[in-house]
């Protein structure tokens, strides 16, 4: 079951809300006085940034860049735009323009461990794609579905999804320690390159972070990835 902001996620982002605020100590409601009119303006200004927050709508721009910007998961950041970006359904696909190594021989050629990969209704893998930002991109060619694995680090090289108007995104429960669904055409940007995605699924579980693809429906995508894990 899916939902637009799990407790975990909103904790996050009232903590990012904290980190940026300037606070006067804790002190019980204090009467009127001329000198705390800037004050009671910057309460009101932290109130209705958490108003934005709680009620999750991101419908006006400005908040949705603002609440955005908190919003995430390991290494992915989420940027909302108002117009839809530039290239989103005309750049290339993440494997797109990469070599394809056959399954069974992926493991000596990227002198790096797969995982096994329980039956999920995908079939076998047609093979695996070395990313340029690290980790193995196993390709499902027959229904365009890719799951790209690596060791999860939010403090490193950032990856960027950019989601235009038409793009939603949500955290999904019960599936890894942290899990971000993002529905409709946009961009992921890497330091290394630009493509175009669609709908995917993005969790976090012991520190491996996995990121799958598909133009399945969400709740097969779903069930996958809980097989996965």
């Amino acid at each position: 079951m899916s939902e637009r902001m799990s407790d975990r996620r909103l904790d996050a982002v009232l903590a990012s809300i904290g980190e940026h605020l300037e606070v006067d100590e804790p002190a019980a409601f204090p009467t009127a006085h001329p000198n705390d009119h800037h004050r009671s303006r910057r309460l009101l200004a932290v109130a209705a940034v958490v108003a934005i927050v709680v009620a999750g709508t991101l419908v006006v721009a400005p908040a949705r860049h603002a609440v955005a910007g908190w919003l995430g998961i390991g290494s992915t950041r989420i940027e909302l735009e108002n117009d839809q970006p530039a290239g989103a359904d005309s750049l290339p696909s993440i494997v797109e323009d990469s070599e394809m190594i056959p399954f069974d021989k992926a493991e000596v050629a990227l002198a790096e461990p797969l995982p096994d990969i329980p039956e999920t209704g995908l079939g076998p893998p047609d093979g695996v794609v070395a990313a340029p930002e690290g980790g193995n991109i196993i390709v499902w060619s027959e229904s365009n579905t890719t799951l790209w694995i690596r060791v999860a680090d939010s403090t490193g090289s950032i990856n960027t999804k950019v989601l235009g108007p038409d793009a939603e995104f949500r955290s999904v429960t019960g599936l890894g320690d942290d899990a971000l669904l993002v529905t409709g055409d946009h961009l992921l940007r890497t330091p290394q390159r630009q493509v175009s995605a669609s709908t995917v699924l993005l969790w976090i579980n012991s520190g491996i972070g996995y990121r799958l693809e598909s133009t399945l429906p969400e709740d097969e995508m779903i069930e996958i990835a809980r097989a996965i894990e």
